[in-house]
C-alpha cells in the first residue's frame, strides 16, 4: 500500500492506493469537510508514470461530486 496526501477546499486528504504500472490502480480517500468524516474510493487503469497526480485529479473529482450532491 502507498500513502500520500493532498488537499480539498482547505482540508488535507489522506489517500491509500495500491496497484502497479500496467494494471489497474485502486484508490481510497478520507477527509474531514465541514465536521464530518467523508471517505471515497475508486479505480482505473495506469495510462501514465504519473499515479499521484492521476488519483490526485479522480479525488478531486469525486470530492466536488460527492459535494455537489449534498453526500455524507
Amino acid at each position: 500500500m502507498n500513502v500520500f496526501s493532498c488537499h480539498f477546499r482547505g482540508a488535507r486528504v489522506s489517500v491509500i492506493y495500491d496497484g502497479d504500472l500496467g494494471g489497474e490502480i485502486f484508490w481510497i480517500a478520507n477527509v474531514i469537510l465541514d465536521g464530518h468524516a467523508q471517505s471515497i474510493d475508486g479505480a482505473f487503469s495506469v495510462q501514465s508514470t504519473h499515479i499521484q497526480a492521476d488519483i490526485t485529479r479522480a479525488v478531486i473529482r469525486g470530492l466536488e461530486w460527492v459535494s455537489g450532491r449534498g453526500g455524507r
